[in-house]
């Protein structure tokens, strides 16, 4: 069984590669719990826009409308969407170590991430 942070990098390399689909095989991963965690995270990073973030939205709460609405113009970009995908596979790739990825994604979104923790917690109780 892979350990979680090999996990982790397994559902990035697919997630840039735009292969988060294969996990749906039953393929590339050999444990029901590997599959399972990894399933967890490709959805949160399906899911992700920036613009639905706790970051976002706690900046917003404290500019003008026309400021939000220029910082939605700018965010738009290829390359600004690209800058902060890579912040959020960063986030991910720290996810069993920081709480970072707390900000970077909508507040609806803790209850599975800490889902995400658990089943990537597991993953590493076996090596024990």
């Amino acid at each position: 069984m892979l350990p979680s942070q090999k996990l982790i990098h397994v559902v990035l390399a697919l997630a840039k590669a735009a292969d988060l689909d294969l996990l749906k095989s039953g393929k590339v991963l050999s444990t029901a719990k590997e599959q399972a965690a990894a399933e967890e995270l490709a959805d949160m990073l399906r899911s992700y826009d920036y613009l639905s973030s706790k970051q976002f939205e706690d900046i917003s709460a404290v500019k003008s409308e026309a400021v939000v609405e220029a910082m939605r113009q700018g965010l738009s970009t290829p390359e600004k969407q690209r800058q902060k995908l890579m912040e959020l596979y960063d986030a991910v790739r720290q996810l069993m170590d920081s709480d970072r990825i707390y900000d970077l994604l909508p507040r609806s979104s803790e209850a599975v991430v800490t889902s995400s923790r658990i089943a990537l917690s597991a993953l590493d109780e076996r090596r024990i």
